[in-house]
């Protein structure tokens, strides 16, 4: 996502984009089949209980800055994940080949076991990774905030289920260890340099 220092983006016919389309078009998988997931991240606030967890709330929040606004209001799951694969970016550099913000971003949302919400998926219904069966939008509706639940109240068990970053080897102690470690334990674990 490139800076816009302080200017509004604008899309090819030079409307303005809102600040919504903006934060969603360096993640945004062809066709637009997540929509409605990136909707509802962008609906829950990201909160923290690990101290130096709110440095993720504040780079969520300085993409604001970056898109050319500011208004209240507490970084949202979405913002975190986007500025949090970012930072993945920078710190991947060039050590492997898809080093996109995209890329970072869907790895995360597979790893907390969201990758199956599609649009499709709140409409027709869904067997979900737990494998129970969500045959209609509430079920699906409360599956995705008890998904998002257990990760913000770090309720995952010792191997990442569900986190955004998934681990192979039983990991002491993460449920209090800050994302920031999380993430430099996972890109260790799965992308040795």
């Amino acid at each position: 996502m490139g800076k816009v220092s302080g200017v509004k983006a604008h899309r090819r016919d030079t409307e303005p984009m809102t600040y919504f389309e903006w934060l969603c078009q360096g993640v945004r998988e062809e066709g637009g089949h997540y929509d409605i997931l990136l909707s509802k991240l962008h609906s829950r606030r990201f909160y923290w209980s690990v101290p130096n967890d709110d440095n993720r709330a504040g780079d969520g929040e300085y993409l604001r800055y970056e898109y050319g606004d500011r208004y209240p209001g507490k970084c949202t799951v979405l913002e975190m994940l986007v500025a949090l694969s970012n930072r993945i970016c920078f710190q991947m550099g060039g050590f492997v080949s898809d080093n996109s913000q995209s890329r970072w971003f869907w790895e995360m949302i597979e790893n907390l076991g969201l990758i199956g919400f599609t649009d499709e998926a709140w409409s027709v219904g869904y067997r979900s990774v737990y494998g129970r069966k969500s045959g209609q939008k509430e079920g699906l509706n409360a599956e995705f905030h008890e998904i998002i639940t257990v990760f913000l109240d770090r309720e995952y068990d010792a191997f990442g289920t569900p986190n955004c970053f998934k681990f192979k080897k039983r990991q002491n102690g993460l449920q209090n260890r800050e994302i920031w470690y999380q993430m430099m334990d996972y890109l260790e674990e799965n992308y040795p340099i």
